[in-house]
């Protein structure tokens, strides 16, 4: 009778990622070992060798290694607005890394430190301080992303007091060319809950707003639904009634709209999809065509037409060159700017200084 084989040892790597808050920690020695692939152009080892080290996925590994070629800076001198302890810790955190959100009752930020956090969502000097001369343009200040520590924290605390502040923020996805509230303001909202439909609701019904600040609106309310069951129909309705404008809208709005009915499995608002499709006021880069719905929705099985062209789909969610600035016509840089707001979800961008 044949031995049974031994199952393979489990590798157990030497510095194991903190799971709980997502971070990667490495020894200096092993920090220098990695900036030497770096300075002869070997990205790709120093990565593997994160993955090897650490054990966490090549997502994480990646941003570990990009962030080692972006030098952090602490300013000289001491910022015009001060914060207390604990909620100053989150300006010197700096860039959030990983997919995970950092748990931030371990910094000591509680419920008492709510009115603090939303005076620091609120901070604008903050997004615009300047580097210090002397210091290369790639630099990056921790100061910079206090805001997305602020309001990820606000979220963790539920903090209803503070929806005005968080949707304040979200015409930075617009006027700043900002990403980083477009895809936080979803996770933040679903946290806080319910209470958070009505302004949304509100806020996505203004067209003063921008388009992109309006569609992170919507995909709250398309995530607050999906967080709480119980608030489907509610959050369908601020976004079904704006869909029903279909022909005053940004067609790429329109698109989004759909999308986010299409995530909610809203079969019963089929008919205002459909009409919205046939007067050819949807951005089919975005969900593609009616086609493409009722196959998503489970109306039919397969398409039977060919595709009129093609939407993000067809598209990876990892392509390296989505937000490589170019110079476009204004109609191709929109569709380019609708299909960077889709893929949001699989990249981050830098956050940007005026």
């Amino acid at each position: 009778m044949p031995e049974k084989s031994e199952p393979p040892m489990k590798i157990i790597p030497l510095f194991p990622f903190d799971q709980k808050t997502g971070k990667i920690e490495l020894p200096e020695g092993v920090i220098a070992g990695l900036k030497s692939f770096l300075d002869v152009g070997n990205k790709p080892a120093a990565v593997k060798r994160v993955i090897e080290l650490t054990g966490t996925g090549l997502r994480m590994s990646k941003d570990y290694v990009d962030a080692l070629q972006k030098p952090v800076f602490q300013l000289a001198k001491p910022m015009t607005n001060t914060y207390a302890e604990p909620v100053s810790k989150l300006l010197t955190v700096g860039r959030p890394e990983g997919e995970g959100w950092l748990d931030y009752s371990t910094l000591g930020i509680t419920q008492e430190h709510i009115p603090e956090l939303i005076q620091l969502v609120e901070d604008h000097d903050l997004r615009i301080l300047e580097l210090p001369e002397g210091l290369p343009d790639e630099a990056e200040l921790p100061e910079w992303f206090a805001q997305i520590h602020a309001w990820r924290a606000l979220g963790q605390l539920k903090a209803e007091e503070a929806i005005p502040a968080i949707i304040g923020s979200l015409h930075q996805v617009d006027d700043e060319d900002d990403d980083w509230i477009g895809e936080d303001a979803q996770e933040v909202f679903a946290l806080i809950g319910p209470v958070a439909i009505r302004p949304l609701t509100k806020y996505l019904a203004d067209d003063t707003n921008g388009v992109n600040a309006r569609v992170a609106a919507a995909t709250s309310l398309r995530s607050i639904g999906e967080t709480h069951p119980e608030t489907r129909d509610e959050c369908l309705s601020g976004i079904v009634s704006l869909l029903e404008k279909y022909e005053e809208n940004d067609e790429g709005l329109n698109g989004f709209l759909i999308y986010e009915l299409v995530k909610l499995k809203a079969v019963e608002h089929i008919g205002v999809i459909e009409k919205a499709f046939v007067s050819d006021h949807v951005d089919v880069f975005i969900m593609g065509d009616f086609e493409d719905v009722q196959v998503e929705l489970g109306l039919i099985d397969k398409r039977t037409a060919p595709r009129p062209r093609m939407s993000l789909l067809d598209r990876l969610p990892h392509e390296e060159n989505l937000f490589v600035p170019e110079r476009k016509a204004p109609n191709i840089e929109k569709k380019e700017k609708n299909k960077r707001m889709q893929e949001k979800k699989s990249r981050k961008k830098n956050r940007k200084r005026k």
